[in-house]
């Protein structure tokens, strides 16, 4: 149906450059509204093809400096180029120490340095270059009260003087960039 969203469970709201509305849905994917003549396109995993999303469950939508809309899923992180009009991945890879930890992704967020940073429902932040391919786990370690407060991740952002703040959902964290650990700020 373009007269309407796809699911009224929405996770996310994000205007493009372009001005499109994009609204990621729970198990529904991704309705884009194009405001100016209020139709809906939507985007969802279509299992007969490759080229869809690979998961229905999107809750985190950005988009680069080059146009592409990257889509956090229960599956990894789904990147769409709008000029070619095709989709590539970036999934956790158990085999693989430097790849996305975990594929339930929540939250996306590029930092001034072109860092990008994942947070993840179930094992925290993921910071991944995506010049060199690198990722580095900022996880919890109850062991080190140093280390983030809880591993579930519900947003991410640099205040004014780019300091880098993670909110869980066991209080708030500061990183510190030069020792790569966090100050827990706690109720």
């Amino acid at each position: 149906n373009n007269r309407s969203l796809s699911n009224n469970y929405i996770n996310k709201i994000f205007q493009d450059k372009s001005g499109i509305i994009w609204v990621a849905t729970a198990w529904k994917g991704v309705s884009k509204i194009d405001k100016y003549s209020n139709r809906f396109n939507h985007i969802q995993h279509l299992t007969e093809t490759e080229n869809s999303l690979n998961n229905n469950n999107v809750w985190s939508i950005f988009q680069d400096q080059k146009g592409r809309v990257w889509i956090a899923t229960d599956e990894g992180i789904n990147i769409y180029d709008r000029e070619s009009n095709k989709f590539s991945f970036i999934t956790s890879k158990a085999s693989n120490a430097n790849s996305l930890p975990s594929n339930l992704v929540r939250h996306i967020y590029l930092d001034n340095n072109n860092i990008f940073w994942f947070g993840t429902y179930d094992a925290g932040v993921c910071s991944y270059n995506a010049q060199t391919g690198y990722y580095k786990q900022y996880a919890h370690d109850p062991q080190n009260p140093y280390s983030l407060s809880n591993n579930r991740i519900n947003y991410i952002m640099k205040d004014s003087r780019g300091v880098l703040w993670v909110a869980t959902d066991n209080g708030l964290n500061q990183l510190n960039p030069l020792t790569y650990s966090f100050k827990r700020y706690l109720f």
